[in-house]
């Protein structure tokens, strides 16, 4: 027991030291306490509050690089997190290599592309990250297009996103805390 233990934090802290790696920040380890998806939200609540530094707007990331959410409230011992498919969730992405676009949390399907136009290249299976133009950092992996179609009328597409963060995978995550 204490073996498997000490492979999970070990585990844990190669997640955090190559999180911290890429991203050049100041990442604290947290731990899922109680994870809720109904029909109107998809949360989280973590193990870390006030006392460690975490405060509404922070951004909370999975081994990877992951977009989880966003922290919306912060008590002393703990935090609430809105998860990136939350249907309140509106972030900037990059699809593929130049595409900006936003993308909207939809409990569904993931996320739903919004304001790309016919002529913007996006192709299942692109890959897509945060842009930075919101309060997210930019680069982190958001997820991957799953379904593209032209709008009727032909001036829009529409696009589905993937969400990368499976609450199932793992309960350790980190908050940025320096973004």
């Amino acid at each position: 027991a204490e073996a498997a233990a000490l492979a999970l934090e070990n585990e844990s802290l190669r997640d955090q030291l190559h999180v911290a790696m890429r991203t050049k920040r100041e990442l604290l380890p947290v731990t899922i306490a109680a994870f809720q998806s109904d029909a109107v939200s998809a949360t989280l609540t973590i193990n870390c509050g006030l006392r460690d530094g975490v405060t509404r707007g922070m951004t909370v990331i999975a081994g990877g690089n992951i977009v989880v959410g966003i922290v919306t409230e912060t008590l002393t011992n703990t935090a609430y997190v809105k998860l990136v498919y939350d249907p309140r969730t509106r972030i900037g992405v990059r699809v593929g290599s130049q595409t900006l676009a936003y993308a909207q949390g939809d409990l569904h399907s993931g996320l739903q592309l919004e304001l790309v136009t016919a002529s913007d290249p996006i192709i299942v299976g692109d890959s897509v990250v945060t842009s930075g133009i919101d309060d997210l950092p930019d680069g982190l992996v958001v997820g991957t297009v799953e379904t593209a179609a032209v709008t009727p009328g032909g001036l829009f597409q529409k696009a589905t996103v993937r969400s990368a963060f499976d609450p199932a995978l793992g309960s350790t995550l980190f908050v940025i805390l320096n973004q």
